[in-house]
């Protein structure tokens, strides 16, 4: 009979952002209230809002965006009035919806979402494995902030940040349309336990290894650790173009920024990003499937058997 014990990373919420609002009083209390300290930067096209009329039950809204020769294009989207309906463009980025019945104040480059998630899609979206999404977004770098001293937020490192300087200036001299997005996330930390046994082994734990299992679920690391961990795991998950640290090599027991993942009671521990909340779907060059979901484990001891490791690899998200 084997024991394992890990600790699962999740995300808790999510904000999408401009790298401009990093300068507006209103994103800085929010990402200061909601504990943001992980960060990705991402993009995808940039849409426009032109027009929306209504049938007795539809909602026809158009949008576009520009081609390389800064030519539009435009798409229609077709959703129920009950789901969504375009109210009043507000000016400086804001628009008023109705998203079923409730009256809503968006952002911008948040209108894609909504829309496709009431409207059929174009048929030239269509594929033979799914269906793309012009709300999906590719990661293109992901850091932290935390301090070494003094607790800091994603908005203090973004504001001086060569990544997000050197991602737009690269957009720029493309001239690909593309919206860069900042995407802000709050994680927790959830306790794992498995028993493994062999289907003839009648063993039962005893009151010690139940009390020690109970007493190794309350270890912790530090917060700088496990943000430190979750940056760490997601750059190795995703490996997007911009970021060079820990994209193939991670958990590496020589390396001191572990030291207190390594010295936990623990075999395993796995990161658990949910972006369904926001309506876009992520990710990169690496990880070329969009999806809501993305989840990977982490063995720290690489001498664990293949029987967990196969049993672990079939768990599906």
């Amino acid at each position: 009979m084997h024991t394992y014990q890990g600790l699962e990373y999740i995300t808790t919420k999510l904000a999408l952002f401009l790298p401009t609002d990093l300068h507006k009083i209103d994103v800085n209390t929010e990402i200061d209230n909601n504990d943001y300290h992980i960060y990705l930067i991402g993009q995808r096209k940039q849409f426009f809002f032109e027009s929306f009329y209504k049938t007795n039950l539809l909602g026809i809204t158009t949008v576009y965006y520009l081609d390389e020769k800064q030519n539009k294009v435009r798409l229609k989207f077709f959703h129920f009035l009950s789901y969504f309906e375009f109210v009043e463009d507000l000016k400086n980025g804001y628009y008023q919806i109705l998203n079923k019945k409730q009256k809503n104040i968006i952002r911008d480059f948040t209108l894609i979402n909504y829309l496709e998630g009431g409207h059929r899609f174009p048929k030239e979206r269509k594929t033979s494995k799914e269906l793309k999404r012009f709300s999906d977004i590719e990661i293109l770098y992901i850091g932290q902030a935390f301090g070494r001293k003094n607790t800091k937020k994603i908005d203090y490192r973004l504001k001086r940040h060569e990544k997000l300087i050197e991602i737009q200036a690269e957009n720029s001299s493309k001239r690909t349309n593309q919206e860069i997005l900042i995407l802000g996330i709050q994680i927790r930390v959830k306790d794992i336990a498995m028993i493994y046994s062999s289907l003839d082994n009648n063993s039962i734990l005893s009151n010690k290894e139940i009390n020690n299992i109970v007493n190794n679920s309350k270890k912790r690391a530090s917060k700088k650790q496990e943000i430190s961990l979750f940056e760490a795991a997601l750059i190795n998950y995703f490996k997007p173009k911009f970021n060079e640290d820990f994209v193939n090599n991670f958990l590496v027991k020589t390396a001191k920024s572990y030291n207190e993942i390594f010295n936990l009671p623990i075999n395993i521990f796995s990161i658990n990003i949910d972006t369904e909340s926001i309506g876009s779907r992520l990710y990169s060059e690496h990880i070329k499937e969009p999806k809501f979901i993305h989840f990977k484990k982490y063995f720290t001891d690489k001498d664990e058997t293949n029987i967990i490791h196969s049993f672990f690899n079939n768990i599906q998200e």
